[in-house]
């Protein structure tokens, strides 16, 4: 590692599926990708060919994003890791219900979550606090033991805004402000694995 500046993590957040049409709380509930989901990541490795898309491809095992590394791995012949850490938050008996079907039936519960998801989670689900501590394993265990090697990262919106809060910003209570990439989208992050420097690069 001596001597090493800086590498490069293609940060992507899987294609869409119904429940995410339908604007649903999707967490480990495991949705395919619809028919529109597959054509964003089509048209995301149109994109990706222009930045030479290169190194391995990790992975959430949730199917979702399974098959938006599949489609990009195949695209370019990259490797594929697969990671449990890389999930999305667990909803628990909240997965695949609608803000307003929540606020109906819980609505203190609800909102009790959203003004302090570190401390509070989903009834059955996990805490921000517990979402964190899996993302920042893999992290430790992924970035900064890989020898400096670029790598593109399938994820969903809620380890991407950790990543986005904790990592790029060093502040995670950051997370509910921090701007969100769209499904079949990605985002340019160069790391500076010595000094833990973290810098936007631009969006995908």
């Amino acid at each position: 590692m001596e001597g090493f500046y800086s590498m490069r993590i293609i940060l992507i957040r899987h294609g869409q599926t119904d429940e995410n049409k339908e604007n649903r709380y999707l967490g480990h509930f495991d949705s395919p990708l619809n028919n529109t989901g597959r054509e964003q990541v089509e048209g995301l490795v149109e994109s990706l060919k222009k930045l030479e898309a290169r190194g391995i491809c990790y992975s959430s095992d949730l199917l979702r994003a399974v098959e938006t590394s599949k489609i990009i791995c195949h695209a370019f012949s990259l490797d594929l890791k697969v990671y449990p850490d890389l999930r999305e938050l667990h909803f628990g008996d909240w997965d695949c219900h609608t803000y307003d079907e929540l606020n109906e039936k819980n609505s203190v519960g609800l909102h009790r979550w959203i003004s302090n998801p570190f401390e509070y989670s989903p009834p059955n689900g996990e805490t921000l606090t517990e979402l964190g501590a899996r993302v920042d394993r893999w992290i430790k265990q992924n970035i900064f033991l890989n020898g400096g090697e670029d790598c593109l990262v399938v994820s969903h919106g809620g380890p991407i805004r950790w990543i986005l809060s904790k990592w790029l910003l060093n502040d995670e209570s950051q997370f509910w402000n921090v701007q969100n990439i769209r499904h079949g989208e990605g985002l340019i992050l160069e790391v500076d694995v010595i000094r833990n420097i973290w810098k936007h690069k631009g969006n995908i």
